[in-house]
């Protein structure tokens, strides 16, 4: 344990079994949990130059008031001479200590490369007041130590052309009785990949938001990293006190597995994909698929639709011909409209014709077309039956009587 209240300001200083400087934050403490880890008890070779055991070091910061904090991260491990390296994402900027991108050398001895641990620590004292010491912290740590494996399994896939995409509904099916792990070069199952650039490249999952302090206190006494927040917060997250501490290690391991799993997909197909054209390479696995196409295109229809329009245009068919087999249509029409004589038989008999007959004759004709107009414009005309003085009954153009 380091109290920085007993350091200078704006010193510097470098942690037991790190290589990164440190500078002293007002109020809070360094704790360094120390792991010993026996290769022969993790590895599957001896790492050169390693000894029977070694410590492992990993190092959080809480405050110095005896307050309850959540601490966790993701770390890289690195299994080298008399130490195992791993806490947090390395610093591989040289400009501000940093190993460099060349500076991590993670060899290939079946040896767990990477680790989480997630729980709460706080300080404990003795004495009061300004009298009051260090003298040891309480902690409920949960650590799971990962090797990693590629398993690869037949799929049955349905693509949709011309775009090749997941058919909706006929999801990827495993076939689960093929499953096996791939090996590496030296024919082991656990495969070294350094995952240090994840683990510098990660970012809040939220905007603005922070995992909660135990009992639902404030956030700014946690000592977490991006990986244990994007466990809390991202998708299908789980809060954080179903993560925290030993008893829920089997929570903690379920979820960091299904973030590595998705960043690992997405990682594998970007990176590490061979190139068939290589010269004297191997040739890649050549797999059968079937492809149905009918070579043109169709219209697809929906069976609620088509059978709605199909009872709609029914009903105006049999409208259709109930009105042409009720209506008498050859006693409504007897010309048609369009010649003369249907013209004539459509105003014969009515108010209109009446009207025009009676303006009175005039030696001025101007008068007698001002007449004529003022009735045309003023008046209202329908086509419909109408009902003379004696009950007759005539289809026709006529002019409605004044409201």
């Amino acid at each position: 344990m380091l109290n920085q209240d007993t350091q200078e300001s704006g010193a510097v200083f470098v942690m037991p079994g790190q290589s990164g400087v440190q500078t002293p934050t007002d109020g809070y403490v360094w704790v360094g949990v120390n792991t010993t880890m026996r290769h022969a008890d993790w590895c599957e070779t001896t790492p050169k130059g390693m000894g029977s055991e070694e410590p492992w070091m990993q190092y959080f910061l809480l405050p110095n008031d005896t307050s309850m904090a959540y601490v966790g991260k993701a770390s890289t491990l690195v299994w080298s001479r008399e130490l195992v390296f791993g806490d947090g994402a390395m610093d591989t900027n040289p400009s501000s200590g940093g190993t460099g991108a060349n500076g991590i050398h993670q060899t290939d001895n079946g040896c767990p490369t990477f680790a989480v641990t997630l729980g709460q620590m706080r300080v404990k004292k003795t004495g009061k007041g300004i009298k009051a010491k260090i003298s040891g912290f309480e902690q409920d740590l949960a650590t799971i130590v990962c090797y990693q494996n590629i398993e690869q399994v037949m799929t049955n896939v349905t693509w949709q052309l011309p775009e090749f995409s997941f058919h909706p509904i006929h999801l990827p099916k495993t076939d689960e009785s093929t499953a096996e792990f791939l090996k590496t070069n030296r024919s082991s199952e656990r495969f070294p990949y350094m995952l240090n650039a994840w683990l510098n490249g990660l970012n809040n999952p939220l905007f603005n938001q922070t995992v909660p302090g135990p009992n639902n206190t404030e956030s700014f006494y946690n000592n977490i990293d991006n990986f244990i927040a994007a466990l809390v917060l991202a998708k299908n997250g789980r809060p954080v006190e179903e993560l925290a501490g030993a008893k829920n290690v089997e929570n903690l391991k379920n979820v960091t597995q299904r973030l590595y799993g998705a960043y690992m997909a997405q990682a594998i197909s970007l990176n590490m994909r061979d190139n068939s054209t290589i010269e004297n390479g191997s040739p890649l696995p050549t797999y059968n698929g079937l492809v149905t196409t009918t070579g043109h295109q169709r219209l697809q229809q929906d069976r609620g639709p088509k059978i709605a329009l199909q009872a709609v245009l029914g009903v105006m068919v049999v409208l259709g011909i109930a009105t042409r087999l009720l209506l008498p249509v050859r006693d409504v029409l007897p010309h048609n409209p369009c010649s003369i004589a249907g013209t004539a038989s459509l105003v014969a008999g009515g108010e209109i014709v009446s009207r025009i007959a009676d303006l009175s004759e005039s030696e001025w004709v101007e008068s007698k077309q001002v007449g004529m107009e003022r009735m045309l414009s003023n008046g209202l005309y329908s086509l419909k039956w109408w009902q003379d003085v004696k009950g007759q009954e005539r289809y026709g153009i006529d002019l409605e009587p004044p409201l």
